[in-house]
């Protein structure tokens, strides 16, 4: 039996990977800013106009972390807050898939009578800076204090459900799952890290909101904290010009700033596994 099991792991871990596509970049993904290579896009652009695909190696336990990453989000958005009411989007019906848009979680579907939805993030996109991204949710602030009050009054949880009649004060709700490590230094540094603002940021530009709540899952612990953000203009800023700088370099068809590259060497981490890093410091 230990032999059996000691096969059955083995073949787990060689079975991990996925396939990663080589395109020329259409559009900057908000979640990809912050850590994105304009060199690398440049790169992309200049030898991979027709889509070519590449094995890239993935662990198990990388593999695994990411699909519960998605379920944490799924469901939180369509079993946690969703028939809470205070959760603004696309919510499709269970049974006959029938789509509710631009609503809170429905008392019942019109198509069939079903009361069983799962929620659809949103897509959003601007044409200017080619930028897309999936928000994970809109939240009415009001509605939400309405079910806060009501669960301290000592009300059931699975009996209450926030007023149609309350004012819409609606925040951007991005929900990010964490390890231990993570989840402790958002506690101690009492922000979210950079990234996560730069993201925060690019929604806040697209949805037109002024406040991002993030929501924070320990996925070791299931413990959560939840942050209040507002957009900094610097950081937004700085953001938009790299965008820019990566369309620019793009369009005209030269290679981006020196400045604008990631590693300062092939030595670093990140040149050492770059398909393009002798190309890349080949045009100095």
């Amino acid at each position: 039996m230990a032999c059996e099991a000691g096969r059955l792991a083995r073949i787990l871990k060689q079975t991990a990977g996925e396939r990663k596509v080589f395109e020329a970049p259409k559009y900057v993904r908000s979640s990809q800013i912050f850590n994105m290579c304009i060199w690398e896009e440049y790169f992309k652009d200049k030898h991979f106009q027709v889509p070519e695909a590449k094995y890239v190696e993935m662990t198990r336990e990388l593999d695994f972390t990411f699909t519960l990453g998605t379920f944490i989000h799924e469901y939180l958005q369509s079993v946690v807050i969703g028939p809470l009411g205070f959760l603004k989007g696309e919510w499709v019906c269970v049974t006959c898939h029938h789509s509710h848009k631009d609503c809170y979680y429905p008392d019942a579907c019109v198509e069939c009578d079903g009361g069983t939805f799962h929620y659809e993030e949103y897509t959003l996109y601007d044409k200017e800076l080619k930028l897309s991204g999936h928000v994970d949710g809109l939240i009415c602030n009001n509605r939400m204090n309405s079910v806060f009050h009501a669960l301290e009054a000592g009300a059931r949880g699975d009996e209450v459900k926030a007023s149609d009649d309350l004012e819409e004060d609606l925040k951007h709700l991005e929900i990010k799952s964490a390890n231990e490590w993570s989840f402790k230094s958002v506690i101690s540094n009492r922000q979210p890290p950079e990234y996560n603002r730069v993201q925060a940021c690019a929604y806040q530009h697209m949805t037109g909101m002024e406040e991002t709540v993030f929501l924070y899952v320990n996925m070791n612990t299931k413990k959560m904290m939840t942050l209040s953000y507002k957009a900094e203009p610097e950081l937004w800023d700085k953001a938009v010009d790299k965008i820019h700088t990566l369309w620019e370099a793009i369009d005209a068809g030269t290679p981006p700033p020196p400045s604008m590259r990631e590693c300062l060497s092939l030595k670093d981490k990140r040149a050492c596994k770059c398909p393009f890093a002798f190309e890349c410091f080949g045009t100095r």
